[in-house]
């Protein structure tokens, strides 16, 4: 829910700015330009999401070797008393 209040406030700012910089009154002129930078935004957040989720696998990964490691290491560093 937090997002998509997120995305209306965008849309409501794209659509202001759009409105004080045509150079013509007319609706059709702002939805010209409203329409490429909409697409922009969504196209940036497509693929941030798409980075943030590979990050989140590779991180993943890292500690999952790093806590086999650290597993495999505790289990052969132990020294045998007596030897």
């Amino acid at each position: 829910m937090k997002h998509l209040l997120h995305v209306v406030h965008t849309l409501l700012l794209i659509t202001i700015f759009t409105a004080l910089t045509t150079p013509a009154a007319d609706v059709m002129s702002m939805f010209l330009l409203a329409i490429p930078m909409v697409m922009l935004y969504f196209a940036a957040a497509g693929i941030a999401w798409v980075h943030d989720r590979r990050a989140a696998k590779k991180e993943a990964a890292l500690e999952a070797q790093l806590a086999g490691e650290t597993r495999t290491s505790a289990t052969t560093d132990v020294s045998t008393p007596g030897s």
